[in-house]
């Protein structure tokens, strides 16, 4: 396992045995943080997006083609695509807006939109008189 930190976002990276890698880039533009995943052979239906707490967990699975499932892997030339289950999880900063993160899908990619809120360091409290 590893984890990247990039302005507070961690991102913990563990693939169990039968799990493969899921590309994705993060950025932050303005008070957004993006999330851009390509979705090459992955239908929308095969992916669950789950917030839990402050873990934005991305998962599904990459299905090898019906019409070479029997061919798959006899002799490989070159392996750079991922076939089956993948997970990946970040761990989002406090700072976000998390009741609105909104995820779309457009030309085989995943956008995932995560609003930022501005942190409060310093606030300070009116104390109102309170008649009994």
């Amino acid at each position: 396992m590893h984890e990247i930190k990039i302005d507070g976002i961690k991102q913990n990276h563990t693939l169990s045995e039968e799990e493969v890698e899921l590309s994705m880039d993060i950025f932050e533009a303005d008070n957004t943080i993006f999330v851009l995943i390509p979705l090459a052979g992955i239908s929308i239906e095969q992916i669950k997006i789950q917030l839990s707490k402050d873990v934005l967990t991305i998962s599904g699975t990459r299905e090898i083609p019906d019409d070479i499932k029997g061919y798959h892997a006899k002799k490989y030339f070159i392996e750079e695509c991922h076939w089956g289950k993948f997970s990946r999880s970040i761990v989002l900063p406090e700072i976000v807006e998390s009741a609105n993160i909104r995820a779309s899908e457009h030309n085989g990619i995943l956008k995932i939109i995560i609003p930022k809120t501005k942190k409060v360091d310093e606030k300070q409290i009116h104390v109102q008189q309170q008649n009994i």
